[in-house]
């Protein structure tokens, strides 16, 4: 019987900001700041995400647009504002059968560089954490070459209708946390 592995990957957020000098917004200082992601191998050593296909970052609702899409590693996103927020943090993957994985990420000003690690993931998402690179890429590259890696447009609209709901319902939240 072949031996359990156990899973010691887990996904960094790498969060860094600096007070941009001389600009204030309601009394506070304003400040570049910039979020990015990056994998974590047993040993502690950083490694890319080849089985993330695409970030998706739901900002506080005072940003235009509050949701934002970043596709190439290591999905760095960069912004300019003056306060602290809790944001959702999405992992959509390579293998499109892969539910997406949220991360609640708070982002705040109390250092100018920290990482949090995320740990806690879904047995789905492990499974693929344990997959290598070359797996994951020939999967993918056979399901387009017969065709059933193709979507459907329904099927397509299906997902950007829950997406639009699902970024509807934590803007919601959001309101009713400020109430």
């Amino acid at each position: 019987m072949p031996q359990q592995k156990n899973i010691t990957k887990e996904i960094k957020v790498i969060t860094e900001q600096r007070i941009v000098k001389g600009q204030k917004k309601h009394g506070f200082p304003m400040r570049r700041w910039k979020i990015s992601l990056m994998g974590v191998g047993a040993n502690g050593e950083e490694e890319p995400l080849p089985y993330v296909d695409r970030v998706e970052y739901l900002l506080h609702q005072t940003f235009e647009p509050p949701l934002r899409k970043v596709s190439e590693y290591p999905f760095t996103l960069q912004e300019k504002g003056w306060g602290e927020f809790d944001m959702k943090v999405m992992l959509y993957f390579a293998d499109k059968s892969t539910t997406p994985y949220v991360v609640d990420h708070d982002l705040n000003f109390q250092l100018e560089r920290y990482e949090t690690f995320k740990p806690d993931m879904k047995p789905s998402f492990l499974k693929l954490l344990n997959q290598p690179a070359e797996t994951i890429s020939n999967k993918e590259s056979n399901a387009s070459k017969n065709g059933s890696g193709m979507d459907t447009k329904t099927n397509k609209r299906r997902r950007e209708d829950v997406q639009k709901s699902r970024a509807k319902r934590i803007k919601s939240d959001r309101s009713s946390d400020d109430d």
